[in-house]
């Protein structure tokens, strides 16, 4: 700890002049009579021995990140785990090599660890459920992210106060406070719309600019023609008559993923969709649309 204070304040060059550390000590007593880093404005973290300026900031990270109990943070992602072995894991899916596709619905996991979660949730595997709701889950980590989301916004930024239902979305809000933090937007060229992620951005080109190049996938049952791989994937499972996913309520079957998650609001009551002129909700975005442009379009 005395080390990194003296890199702080310390000449390196005065250091170096003594390889034992004694000229070190001297000079660090002749420069500070008492050892208060807050005097400076320097705040270390006893656990990390990461530096702050204010003590503000170091609450912040000790709450985040220690208290939390997920110091192993991911590079690529607000992510975080608690030990290094889950973070290697997650690392593996930022990585294209190594997929293993799902035989039922052809999704590709990318590491045996979700393979196996995922096989439980067409296997009818559950291990538990929500006392709130008596929604069915395969593991307790999905019951508490549901628990989070749907009856509780457990994550508190202590900057401002705004809750959030997932540890991604509160990371992600955080660097909004930091005043390095330059948030990234993926504009559209075809038109003045600007996105947060990049995969949002070529969702809009798709569905509003179909004049650009794309890659086209065409189906030899029907000829209908898919924009992308996923897509095309599950329409062929439609051919085949497939509904993978399962309404954990009432037992009706889907094709699509995000049909049950829609038809899931109908039981739990949830309208996350809302028309932002007058604040109208609903359970699923078409509705929505229809709505606006029924009330609002004339």
């Amino acid at each position: 700890m005395i080390y990194l204070f003296l890199r702080l304040f310390v000449d390196v060059k005065d250091y170096n002049e003594d390889p034992l550390g004694n000229q070190t000590e001297r000079i660090f007593e002749k420069k500070f009579e008492i050892l208060n880093p807050s005097k400076f404005n320097i705040y270390p973290c006893s656990l990390c021995q990461k530096v702050f300026n204010s003590k503000r900031k170091l609450t912040a990270h000790q709450k985040n990140v220690h208290i939390s109990g997920r110091p192993y943070k991911c590079a690529k992602c607000p992510k975080s785990f608690k030990c290094s072995t889950g973070l290697n894991q997650h690392q593996k899916s930022h990585s294209p090599r190594n997929k293993i596709e799902c035989n039922i619905c052809l999704k590709s996991l990318s590491t045996k660890f979700s393979f196996d979660l995922h096989m439980r949730r067409h296997n009818k595997e559950y291990v538990t459920k929500c006392e709130q709701c008596g929604m069915k889950f395969i593991s307790k980590g999905e019951l508490k992210l549901h628990t989070d989301s749907k009856h509780e916004r457990a994550f508190l930024c202590i900057e401002c106060g705004k809750r959030y239902s997932s540890k991604y979305s509160l990371d992600y809000h955080m660097q909004t406070h930091d005043p390095n933090f330059k948030k990234v937007v993926y504009k559209c060229e075809k038109c003045d719309s600007s996105f947060d992620t990049e995969r949002n951005r070529k969702r809009h080109i798709l569905k509003w600019h179909r004049d650009c190049p794309r890659k086209e996938f065409i189906c030899d049952l029907c000829g209908k023609v898919l924009v992308n791989l996923e897509s095309f994937k599950i329409h062929i499972l439609g051919h085949n008559g497939a509904k993978p996913f399962e309404c954990e309520y009432c037992g009706k079957k889907f094709l699509r993923r995000n049909t049950l998650k829609w038809h899931r609001n109908t039981h739990t009551g949830e309208k996350p969709y809302q028309c932002k002129i007058c604040h109208q909700s609903f359970t699923q975005p078409s509705p929505l649309k229809r709505h606006v442009i029924a009330m609002h379009c004339k």
